[in-house]
């Protein structure tokens, strides 16, 4: 983690949702020997944000055990 950035989040913590999941992700990074960050365009990985949007829109629990939602199937072909 660089320096400047380390510094600033001991200086000033952030105490929103986004500021605590990011501390959260810094400690896990931490304990590996090596990690690496880097922006990917949501058309690089379709599948991940398809199924992100079908949880967000879902006002139901469900299980797939044997089955894809069609938008992996779709996205993936």
């Amino acid at each position: 983690m660089p320096k400047l950035l380390s510094t600033s989040l001991i200086l000033m913590p952030d105490l929103s949702e986004i500021g605590i999941l990011l501390d959260d992700i810094f400690m896990l990074l931490s304990a590996c020997d090596y990690r690496t960050i880097s922006f990917r365009p949501r058309d690089c990985n379709r599948v991940a944000h398809n199924l992100a949007h079908l949880a967000i829109s879902s006002s139901c629990d469900f299980v797939l055990l044997e089955e894809c939602p069609p938008c992996v199937v779709f996205s993936s072909g």
